[in-house]
């Protein structure tokens, strides 16, 4: 948890599905171990009566 809201503090994205894709990546070259990867994240306040998310299982990283 950490080492993504480090990365997400020092990175800046306009779109969530960039930063799914680029934490995928950090998470499985820092931990070369991690079988599977599902990431959701969020925009918590671009709107003010809802919440943005992204979760898409095309970004789901599997290793074999």
């Amino acid at each position: 948890a950490a080492l993504i809201e480090a990365h997400l503090k020092k990175e800046k994205y306009e779109l969530l599905e960039v930063a799914l894709n680029n934490l995928l990546n950090l998470i499985s070259t820092t931990f070369p171990l991690t079988q599977k990867i599902y990431l959701k994240i969020s925009k918590p306040d671009i709107l003010p009566n809802c919440q943005v998310s992204v979760s898409n299982i095309k970004i789901y990283w599997e290793k074999f």
